[in-house]
């Protein structure tokens, strides 16, 4: 259903799990997919990147499930797509010194044998410096070669909120692509160093400058992406949502969703408004309209409900929001806080973490 050229609508599928104990990562995954049925490329590899950043148990709802990566592999090896064709990359955050520590705690190392697909780090890779056509922070970024060089990127986030971001999707997920020790964007960098006396400004938008800064790093990133000569398919896992941090302080939610896009701000502006969370107030959607790459708002984008065929409406997609709404949360001193205040308005993220202890001797990021 997804064409081989630019495809802006939005492809979403609803499950229909009533709890935990209910959902079949690999059926649903594969269903959808077959459902879906993207237009392949017949030669190249195919590379499916997961958020899968930290070593967390798959059940914790901080990474994506292994089981619904495994079936989206079922659904390609069941198109004929040979094995060796077929990658599942990261860039790991915690890695131990014979690199297998995430994958083999995360299930991902069973799941990938079991099928016979390789896994691989991104700091293992060959890296390639990838053009950023008309960035604002980047003119290139260090990214796996075997995914830059890809026919097909096929990203998978996970439904979840983010301290930083609000919400990590289909955007946010692309930062797994690059290499050490540029990876890392929500750090001070060596990019940085020319601005580094306004990082703590508030902007008119109401957010630090490092924030704004970090929103437009993601958005060179998604640009330089987007460019590359294979295709992109941008796939949200959000049968299991979470909000909170992003990482170990948060909630799990049925969301009971999957959505698609070739368009990764579409994807995320509708998962994002799912979520119960204002994509017109989610600072990198925000600057990504602002640049051109596409709407944050919901009215604009053609919605396709994948299991009819036809565009969902607005009041339809209203009443799908999640309740209660998604919270996001930053680690503060005594705890964490919303990111949203009571009126609404955003607590720009610097005042949050700048009230809890900051580490000491941070090592210096090299752009």
């Amino acid at each position: 259903m997804v064409s081989a050229g630019d495809n802006d609508s939005v492809y979403l599928w609803r499950t229909d799990c009533g709890d935990l104990s209910e959902i079949d990562y690999v059926a649903s995954a594969c269903t959808f997919f077959e459902t879906l049925a993207p237009v392949l490329p017949a030669e190249g590899n195919i590379v499916i990147k997961p958020n899968v950043t930290v070593p967390s148990d798959p059940e914790a709802g901080i990474i994506v499930h292994p089981d619904f990566v495994g079936g989206l592999l079922d659904s390609l090896i069941a198109r004929a797509i040979r094995r060796e064709r077929l990658y599942v990359i990261e860039g790991h955050i915690a890695r131990n010194e014979a690199g297998r520590l995430t994958w083999d705690v995360t299930g991902y190392t069973k799941m990938a044998e079991t099928r016979g697909v390789a896994l691989l780090e991104v700091d293992d890779d060959r890296i390639v410096d990838v053009p950023v056509p008309e960035g604002v922070v980047y003119n290139a970024l260090p990214l796996s070669a075997t995914l830059a060089e890809a026919s097909i990127i096929i990203n998978v986030p996970i439904a979840k909120c983010h301290n930083l971001a609000l919400t990590t999707l289909a955007v946010k997920n692309m930062m797994g692509m690059v290499a050490e020790p540029s990876r890392h964007f929500c750090t001070v960098q060596s990019v940085d160093d020319d601005v580094a006396d306004r990082l703590m400004e508030v902007t008119p938008e109401g957010l630090s400058f490092r924030e704004e800064r970090w929103c437009h790093k993601v958005c060179d990133l998604a640009s330089a992406v987007k460019r590359l000569p294979g295709k992109n398919l941008h796939v949200v896992s959000g049968i299991l949502g979470r909000d909170g941090t992003g990482f170990g302080t948060g909630n799990n939610y049925l969301l009971n969703i999957i959505a698609a896009s070739e368009n990764p701000v579409h994807v995320d502006a509708v998962v994002t408004y799912l979520m119960g969370i204002d994509p017109m107030k989610t600072p990198y959607l925000n600057i990504a309209m602002e640049r051109g790459m596409g709407t944050n708002r919901i009215e604009e984008i053609e919605v396709i409900d994948l299991r009819s065929g036809s565009r969902i409406s607005m009041g339809e997609l209203a009443a799908s929001v999640h309740s209660p709404a998604f919270v996001p949360l930053a680690r503060s001193q005594g705890g964490y806080q919303p990111r949203f205040r009571e009126d609404g308005t955003l607590e720009p993220w610097m005042r949050c973490i700048h009230k809890r202890p900051q580490r000491q001797n941070a090592a210096r990021l090299a752009a």
